[in-house]
């Protein structure tokens, strides 16, 4: 029943469920007006400066997004949303719509150079705030409470493994990490999310398949070697490396056998 009502059109509101105040607004398809709204929020980039405002004070968490009403005649959304507003005082002090005035754009489409526009004017574009560095510290730390459920982590996973970056968008992606240094804090942190991880036979299988064939160029060996040269391991360090080879042949003989 639920999913039947949220392929509908109507009237939402994204509810604040420590005081109550509301944002009211119209959708044509409630999931993807929530998936719209919600990634605006933690991007910090709301066109409802109040709604964000008490996003980033109260965090994610604290918000739902709830049905009002189906509509079933797409002509009478707007005076439905409108109703909603006014019965609710979103535009007021009761909730964080930006204006008191209900808005459609269903059936609108902006001209490919109205698009271009928009496109080129968001480009690398960070929202101004009276303390830039507070704000992202405050949006990271909201997303850092996000918990993502299964079924979104699957469908992540699956969008990531059909995409494919162009040989453009490689370079670009080469220029920016070549000579990055990375702080010792974060590579702390680095070592110490990989600590105690054991990858999957799935995954070593994965890994042996990409380097069957595998060609290291002169230069990289270079690089590696001159990397390599004059380092003297700890003993633990060797102990560990004759560790991980034993069970490297271990897993060969069993693939083997």
């Amino acid at each position: 029943m639920a999913d039947a009502i949220l392929a509908q059109c109507g009237i939402y509101q994204i509810r604040n469920t420590v005081n109550g105040k509301v944002y009211v607004g119209s959708a044509v398809c409630f999931p993807r007006r929530k998936a719209q709204h919600y990634s605006l929020l933690r991007k910090g980039m709301h066109h409802s400066q109040k709604l964000q405002s008490a996003w980033l004070k109260y965090g994610e968490e604290s918000f739902s997004f709830e049905v009002l009403e189906v509509v079933e005649d797409l002509s009478l959304l707007v005076a439905v949303e409108q109703r909603w507003i006014d019965g609710a005082d979103a535009a007021g002090d009761g909730g964080y719509n930006a204006r008191r005035d209900a808005g459609s754009m269903l059936g609108f489409k902006h001209s490919p150079e109205a698009r271009k526009k928009m496109s080129a004017n968001r480009r690398g574009k960070v929202p101004q705030f009276a303390n830039p560095a507070e704000r992202l510290q405050k949006i990271a730390a909201a997303n850092r409470r996000r918990v993502i459920s299964e079924e979104t982590r699957a469908k992540m996973s699956a969008a990531s493994a059909r995409r494919k970056h162009g040989a453009e968008a490689k370079e670009k992606l080469s220029a920016h990490n070549k000579g990055r240094k990375l702080t010792a804090e974060h590579i702390a942190k680095i070592t110490a999310s990989c600590r105690g991880y054991v990858p999957t036979p799935e995954t070593i299988e994965k890994l042996r398949i990409s380097h069957v064939g595998k060609v290291n160029s002169a230069e990289s060996n270079a690089k590696r070697s001159a990397s390599l040269m004059g380092r003297v391991c700890s003993a633990e360090t060797k102990a560990k490396i004759s560790a991980k080879a034993r069970e490297r042949a271990q897993r060969k003989a069993e693939r083997t056998d």
